[in-house]
């Protein structure tokens, strides 16, 4: 499955996403923040598939520094969280990564980046890849744009999460509206356990 997760807008405490795959939306997500605090409250849907996510407490959380933490419900249920956290070994080779505990099973998120050609974000489940979220290298006017490729419709669900956490917890800055910009991000990721998560071939195995 491959599609498109396009920002349509940014305000001052607010963003809104569309998902759509073949010029069609099939979902999307709404980011609202506050001028007192950095963290924001996600809601969104895919294929008619709620959920929320809000920014909750770490201290329950089985993670190497699990850092800022936010809980997903579903009907209002809470069945799963998503945070910041680091991989084991030393200073040289260890990294940072996001993970989702989600309904039982662990998912975590690797993003490398590729200079010009923008962030790979592999979103694994055990040794498994099972979708992989582009983000472009040059924004114009504060607009967020992902890519996504997953194996099937779950992961797509998946994915989506993943990519609104990581909006919510980096570019969205509550209080700053940009009408007009330019932002290039061109750094490259160095470290070579975190490379090594990058397959390039993945991709070209994804139906669209």
């Amino acid at each position: 499955m491959v599609f498109d997760i396009i920002q349509a807008s940014k305000e001052m405490c607010t963003a809104e996403f569309a998902v759509n795959k073949a010029h069609n939306q099939i979902g999307g997500f709404y980011v609202q923040g506050s001028l007192v605090s950095i963290d924001a409250e996600i809601t969104g849907n895919l294929c008619g598939k709620r959920f929320v996510m809000k920014h909750g407490n770490a201290n329950s959380i089985d993670a190497k520094k699990p850092y800022r933490p936010y809980y997903i419900s579903n009907n209002g249920m809470v069945n799963g969280v998503i945070y910041e956290t680091e991989s084991n070994g030393g200073w040289l080779k260890k990294y940072e990564f996001t993970q989702m505990q989600l309904r039982g099973m662990t998912y975590d998120l690797y993003s490398v980046a590729l200079g010009k050609e923008g962030t790979k974000s592999l979103l694994y489940c055990g040794n498994r890849q099972i979708a992989q979220i582009d983000s472009e290298s040059i924004v114009y006017n504060d607009l967020h744009n992902y890519r996504v490729y997953a194996v099937d419709e779950f992961s797509s669900e998946i994915a989506v999460m993943f990519a609104a956490y990581l909006y919510a917890i980096g570019p969205f800055e509550p209080g700053k509206k940009v009408k007009s910009s330019v932002t290039k991000y061109y750094s490259k990721t160095t470290n070579k356990n975190l490379l090594l998560k990058y397959n390039p071939n993945f991709i070209k195995s994804i139906v669209e």
